[in-house]
């Protein structure tokens, strides 16, 4: 829970005897217990000393802590509920008033109970009395809708009346209502939320962030632009709200949200806002720490996802597709079949043999090993052998060779349309031979500057700095460059989403992978600091999300990711490249290399013992 500080100003403009005291102090003790305060200071009071011991007294039975100062307000911020008491007959109290007013703590922190007793003694309407006096000592006082200002005022039947007062904004009236009764027992209050939630149509200032002017024709209008979808998205949420509300705003536009120039100043949307030129911001604001001490944050409603998006390189151009499909287990039953069949034919031969059956024909060991091997390989045997065993042995090795050389021919067609999951992180990235480059946007640049990670920062100097302001490109660019070369885009996942599903094939889309850079804070509706609008709005923006509606515009602007249509893409025909058949080449040419090699010391071989034959004669 948020601190809580109750500023409790007595307005005593003359209490006749010690009983009116006590009543005072009772009532008092009533409201702290009912608010649930921890600790109360007496600031800028000068009560009798035998008052100030009752009040000590009183709330210490309550479990309440009391201290007491003199002229001068202290403020702490804690995590409890504390309670100043101020009696505006002291001296300085009127200075004291304008500086809480001007450091703005008329806020939900912070409940005033203004207190008087004879005062209202000559009056007949309670209500005329309250205004009057909410005017006279707030009338130009910040007390927003956020603001809790009571005013206690002592009737003739010795109940007080309990009158809450506000204004909708800086240049509105001040408003007074009664919300409850208090006497010395008992305290009723209700909380005022119908008539804080009621501008009564006033005018609030706003600015909202386009960064592409030229592409702008109005919030009503088709968007054209990636860069302003989400000025568009908090536009319908802002006009939500002001019907929540029931006030008007004036929206002005700027192209930039403002980041800090260095001397303690923002330029953009967060200048205007440490100005106080404008109410709020009718877009949302990155909520960034440096940006916390000029302006306040609503609530985080919209998140804004960036990542680094490419293609997934094929498995051919990483891995040797050719040797993929051969297992450890494949690998041993290809070498048992070979074994297997070698072994018999040689039983066969030698059964032949030792039988002296010569006419059926002959193998020797060579030529069962290259039969064999011929057959595993779908290549056939020059040699025609008669005996009914061996060649029933041979059939059942070439059917064999069939099953073996159909399913690695499937496997080879599905290895060579699939992809690789080889690129896994930032390191890889940087790793790859992978250009990149990055969507330009208003924060792109500066969070790759402000980057504590080594791996972002290898990445920014190595494959973005060289480049300079080309490494920026538009979405549609980058978006294309994924398509068709091996390249990394930084983008808004919304705009990339939205230009795949308009413009990518199905079977595209399935190599597509994506790695997160940056985890980006959420976006926020935007005001000036310690606004009296900051509760208020966050309890609608909170109830916006709560019932659906804030989940309803994003849908409507932010498209789902795309998936990978696998049924549509067996339908596609894919076409091979010498990429992926590289290593088969590559096969081809060492073979052909080695038996050159080969050839050419067979022939040394030849000519060095034909001329060793032809010496010895």
């Amino acid at each position: 829970m948020d601190k809580f500080v109750i500023f409790i100003i007595f307005m005593v403009f003359k209490v006749a005897n010690s009983a009116d005291y006590n009543e005072m102090l009772n009532v008092l003790k009533i409201f702290f217990v009912r608010r649930h305060v921890q600790t109360v200071t007496a600031a800028i009071t000068c009560w009798p000393f035998d008052v100030n011991k009752k009040l000590l007294d009183d709330l210490s039975t309550a479990d309440i802590s009391v201290s007491f100062n003199s002229h001068t307000l202290q403020y702490y911020s804690t995590w409890y509920r504390c309670a100043f008491i101020i009696d505006l007959s002291c001296e300085n109290s009127t200075e004291i008033l304008q500086q809480i007013s001007n450091d703005r703590l008329f806020n939900t922190q912070n409940d005033w109970i203004l207190f008087d007793q004879n005062s209202f003694a000559n009056e007949t309407n309670s209500a005329q009395f309250a205004l009057r006096t909410f005017q006279l000592y707030l009338g130009n006082a910040y007390v927003l809708p956020d603001a809790s200002v009571f005013l206690f005022l002592k009737t003739y039947d010795g109940v007080w009346e309990i009158w809450s007062g506000f204004r909708a904004s800086k240049s509105d009236a001040i408003r007074v209502f009664e919300i409850g009764t208090a006497s010395l027992n008992r305290m009723t209050i209700r909380e005022m939320h119908d008539e804080k939630r009621n501008f009564r149509g006033v005018t609030l200032k706003s600015t909202s962030v386009i960064v592409e002017k030229d592409s702008f024709f109005g919030f009503d209008k088709k968007i054209s632009s990636d860069l302003d979808v989400f000025a568009h998205m908090h536009y319908e949420m802002i006009v939500t709200l002001t019907n929540q509300l029931n006030f008007k705003t004036e929206i002005t536009i700027v192209n930039d949200y403002g980041w800090y120039l260095g001397n303690g100043s923002f330029g953009g949307l967060i200048g205007l806002l440490q100005n106080e030129a404008i109410d709020f911001s009718a877009t949302g604001v990155l909520i960034r720490t440096d940006r916390m001490s000029v302006i306040d944050f609503a609530v985080g409603i919209v998140e804004l996802r960036t990542a680094a998006m490419f293609r997934q390189p094929s498995l051919s151009s990483v891995h040797n597709i050719l040797l993929l499909p051969f297992t450890t287990d494949v690998w041993i039953g290809v070498c048992a079949t070979f074994c297997v069949f070698v072994f018999t034919l040689m039983f066969l031969m030698r059964v032949n043999n030792y039988l002296g059956e010569k006419k059926y024909g002959s193998l020797n060991v060579p030529e069962i090993v290259t039969l064999v091997h011929g057959a595993i390989c779908q290549q056939g045997f020059n040699s025609t052998l008669t005996l009914i065993s061996i060649r029933v042995v041979i059939a059942v090795l070439f059917f064999t060779s069939v099953f073996f050389y159909t399913s690695y021919s499937a496997s080879i067609a599905a290895l060579v349309q699939s992809n690789s999951n080889s690129i896994k992180s930032i390191k890889d990235i940087v790793e790859s031979s992978m250009t990149f480059s990055t969507q330009i946007s208003p924060y792109g640049k500066r969070y790759f500057e402000e980057t504590e990670d080594s791996d972002l920062k290898k990445l920014y100097k190595t494959k973005m700095v060289p480049y300079g302001n080309k490494a920026f490109v538009k979405t549609a660019e980058g978006m294309e460059r994924i398509r068709t070369e091996f390249h990394g885009f930084m983008v808004e996942i919304m705009s990339a989403y939205q230009t795949i599903s308009k413009e990518w094939r199905e079977e595209e889309k399935c190599a597509l992978g994506e790695i997160q850079l940056f985890k980006l804070p959420l976006l926020s509706i935007a005001l000036v600091k310690k606004s009296g609008h900051k509760d208020i709005f966050k309890q609608k923006l909170i109830q916006q999300m709560e019932i659906g509606l804030s989940k309803r515009i994003s849908n409507q602007w932010i498209p789902p990711k795309p998936s990978c249509g696998s049924s549509s893409r067996t339908k596609q025909y894919v076409s091979v490249s010498v990429k992926e058949t590289f290593l088969t080449l590559a096969v081809f040419g060492f073979g052909i290399c080695i038996s050159l090699v080969i050839f050419i010391l067979e022939i040394l071989h030849f000519t060095w013992t034909k001329h060793r034959s032809k010496k010895n004669r």
